[in-house]
């Protein structure tokens, strides 16, 4: 890595090391241009500082816990009226691998690599669902990809009227 002098007047650099990480992106596609490579032009290395998520959506129960462990916010898990989902911010990845190994459902990966066009700035959906309600109080309480994994890995043991309810009102509900 290249450390050039601080100014006298600085502590720090005058640009946050990360803040140009995604400039290659555009460098590459220009390159590619100008050289008459067929684009894309995709470099591909587990040595990349960075990330794409990547979620196979019917083994994503919408948890959440991905987002919880990202160090940058580049996972967020957000619930809006009705529905929940799951964003991610090319941008802002770090590739750290913390989401891979919190996804108790192996649904999500990150693939390292640096495609010929530069990340979207705006948060890419990976997965929406439905907001499961509270038969009693109407609250949001659980995506309705939980609650559909819940019921398939219980099967017959499963007591579906509590998955009715959410945790407050179940208890009495129960009574």
């Amino acid at each position: 890595m290249l450390r050039l002098p601080l100014h006298s007047l600085c502590r720090e650099p005058p640009v946050a090391r990360d803040a140009h990480r995604y400039r290659a992106a555009g460098l590459l596609a220009a390159v590619s241009r100008r050289t008459a490579i067929p684009e894309p032009v995709t470099v591909e290395s587990a040595r990349l500082p960075f990330g794409w998520a990547r979620v196979t959506a019917d083994r994503c129960s919408l948890c959440g816990l991905c987002a919880a462990r990202c160090p940058t916010g580049a996972l967020r898990y957000e619930e809006r009226g009705h529905e929940t989902a799951l964003l991610f911010e090319a941008a802002e990845c770090a590739g750290s691998d913390l989401c891979v190994a919190a996804c108790p459902e192996r649904a999500l990966e990150i693939v390292r690599q640096l495609g010929g066009l530069a990340p979207e700035v705006t948060p890419v959906l990976l997965k929406s669902a439905a907001l499961r309600r509270c038969r009693r109080c109407g609250r949001g309480y659980a995506p309705e990809a939980m609650v559909s994994r819940i019921l398939s890995s219980l099967g017959q043991r499963a007591f579906v009227s509590n998955l009715d309810y959410c945790p407050d009102c179940r208890m009495t509900a129960a009574v």
